[in-house]
């Protein structure tokens, strides 16, 4: 019985990881591009 809660939760944290491993970047990019808008905001003022 604990080998199937074992099994299940390293299946859990294998999904975990890909998830936040596929959105991590995402995340990045659009900091990235709200900074820029912010600086061409800031420039035409």
């Amino acid at each position: 019985m604990e080998w199937i809660y074992l099994e299940s939760f390293v299946a859990l944290m294998i999904a975990v990881g890909i998830v936040w491993w596929t959105v991590a970047p995402l995340r990045r990019r659009r900091k990235r591009e709200r900074e820029r808008e912010r600086e061409r905001d800031g420039d035409s003022s």
